[in-house]
């Protein structure tokens, strides 16, 4: 049975698709971020990196698994995924690390998160990009091209996650600069 949010995702995505002119007006695009309550995001994530989303934007996310989950970057595509949960996802991917162009759900406008779990590993987000046809290579990476790596969105909870982090093998912050609290 879908979890975690997944049924208010999907009454969302309703929301929009079937209301998208009360939202945006006939020459805007819209972009579809599923922020959730228990993360923290910097500014500069929706003016930085959503805003200028094409397709579907990705990005690293602290302390979801791991001290930090990214896409890995060779020549400017999306070529794998750092992460700890499940890494043999096509999609090895936080919800908060992408957003998708509007577009792309009003093409497919079936696609939900409620759909068949089974087929996924259970996992949300390889459900939902895999029924919107998305491959790796229309994946388009920010944050990851400068000399100091930010981070801009942190799940964060009532309690230091930092104790689990080191008892996993072979994790680093891979370039990224992350505020541990």
């Amino acid at each position: 049975m879908p979890k975690r949010g997944w049924w208010q995702r999907d009454k969302a995505l309703d929301l929009l698709l079937s209301s998208k002119s009360h939202f945006l007006k006939p020459n805007q695009k819209g972009i579809v971020y599923f922020a959730d309550d228990d993360n923290a995001y910097d500014i500069r994530l929706f003016n930085n990196y959503i805003r200028h989303v094409k397709k579907i934007g990705v990005w690293a996310v602290a302390f979801s698994s791991s001290p930090i989950e990214a896409p890995i970057v060779k020549n400017k595509k999306v070529v794998g995924f750092q992460s700890y949960y499940a890494p043999e996802r096509k999609f090895a991917m936080d919800m908060a690390s992408f957003a998708i162009s509007l577009d792309m759900f009003l093409s497919k406008p079936n696609i939900r998160f409620t759909m068949d779990p089974s087929k996924f590993s259970g996992s949300p987000e390889p459900i939902l990009l895999t029924g919107l046809g998305i491959e790796r290579d229309d994946l388009e990476p920010f944050g990851y091209n400068s000399k100091i790596r930010e981070v801009l969105v942190y799940h964060t909870k009532a309690k230091n996650p930092i104790p689990s982090f080191p008892k996993r093998n072979n994790h680093t912050n891979f370039g990224y600069d992350i505020e541990f609290p």
